[in-house]
């Protein structure tokens, strides 16, 4: 893709899957992109292993997990990282005229950059649980729910600075009954600053 400000280039690759005795590796992706400026902005490279909307599956001995990995590097550094894995446990019921079934996902998110062009880069560390549960009646009815809950300490990369803690909960409910479907969406972000970091000494 070529513009008035660079040139971009992006690539994205689907790995096979791994099946080694009770190991396997699926749902990997890999993506690449450069990006080549015409102005004096460094030049960016991008490389990532799935991501957060499709995380890689990953199963040893009936025990699931997954993750994604992506990065972004300039010549002037680091401009994004993002590092997460979980641990999913999933079960499922069928009754004939209603089946369900939920799983749930804990696990953690490493993040190192700027959430905005026009903000301090910042260290952050998230812990999250997810939980999603489905019940269905002879397709008729059916019922979905996501329940997400994570808290995170950010560090601010420039000193002195204040370290602080987020905490984030969502819920969605999505009920379908014939032709009638209702979502319902709510959530809540509470922060508090903690201990500000002095500047290095020397």
């Amino acid at each position: 893709d070529v513009d008035s400000r660079g040139i971009t280039a992006d690539l994205t690759l689907d790995v096979p899957d791994i099946v080694l005795g009770t190991f396997t590796l699926t749902g990997i992706g890999v993506k690449t992109g450069l990006t080549l400026p015409f102005d004096d902005r460094p030049v960016r490279f991008r490389f990532g292993m799935s991501g957060l909307d499709d995380p890689f599956s990953m199963t040893v001995m009936g025990l699931g997990g997954g993750g994604w990995f992506t990065d972004d590097l300039g010549l002037d550094g680091i401009e994004r990282l993002d590092i997460a894995g979980f641990f999913e446990a999933k079960a499922a019921v069928d009754f004939g005229v209603a089946s369900g079934g939920v799983s749930v996902k804990a696990g953690f998110q490493f993040s190192v950059g700027a959430p905005a062009p026009e903000q301090t880069a910042v260290l952050e560390l998230t812990a999250f649980v997810s939980v999603n549960g489905n019940v269905d009646v002879l397709g008729i009815a059916s019922a979905t729910m996501d329940v997400y809950m994570g808290l995170s300490v950010v560090v601010p990369s420039t000193l002195p600075g204040d370290v602080l803690l987020k905490g984030r909960a969502e819920c969605s409910l999505r009920v379908s009954v014939a032709f009638f479907s209702k979502t319902v969406r709510f959530g809540v972000e509470r922060s508090f600053k903690g201990a500000r970091l002095p500047a290095p000494s020397g």
